[in-house]
């Protein structure tokens, strides 16, 4: 396998298959067993069309049994109250959040990735800037990181995809040297 054009950030995994671990309450109304191929196939169901991920397991840990209908009422109470990450108030990076749009070639960008079907927002999660481009002599290039949140009934992958070409475009066009871009989906909406 080659090395990757552009740096993967420190928590990233190797390519290949993933093993998924979770940690779960059961009922004791319901057979454990039950429960548990259920909740590993909902998690392999996700991970692959939801996500694009290739799973080989799943390995799952019980930490607790309830006795049903009184702790599923307090986690519907608990669900109503919990905001998920989408729910949150966007970081959106424009004049309309206070924030300073960026200029520049990277600030170009920005609007490129933004104009993308499916991109929610970008994002700095992992820090730095949510577009951030590095010439590179060795071997020379441009390589580009874009880090973003997907929206709502949009397949992560697919917009990774088309954001990795579209920008890959727009900074090809300022450029002879090649072009690499690497897109970090921080963030999907259910």
């Amino acid at each position: 396998m080659s090395e990757p054009a552009v740096r993967p950030p420190v928590s990233a995994l190797p390519p290949g298959p993933l093993r998924i671990e979770a940690a779960f309450t059961a009922s004791v109304a319901r057979p454990l067993r039950q429960a548990a191929d259920q909740l590993r196939s909902t998690l392999l169901d996700v991970a692959a069309e939801r996500l694009g991920l290739i799973t080989v397991a799943i390995d799952l840990r019980v930490t607790d049994l309830h006795e049903g209908a009184e702790t599923a009422n307090g986690s519907r109470t608990a669900e109503k109250t919990t905001r998920s990450p989408s729910e949150r108030a966007p970081a959106r990076y424009s004049a309309s959040t206070g924030t300073q749009p960026l200029r520049g070639p990277t600030g170009e960008l920005d609007g490129v990735v933004s104009a993308v079907p499916g991109v929610a927002r970008l994002t700095a999660a992992l820090g730095g800037r949510p577009v951030s481009m590095e010439q590179k002599d060795d071997p020379p290039g441009l390589h580009i990181e874009v880090q973003l949140a997907v929206a709502p009934g949009h397949h992560p992958l697919e917009v990774a995809r088309a954001v990795r070409a579209a920008v890959t475009g727009a900074a090809a066009r300022d450029t002879r040297n090649p072009v690499t871009v690497a897109v970090l989906v921080t963030e999907a909406a259910a």
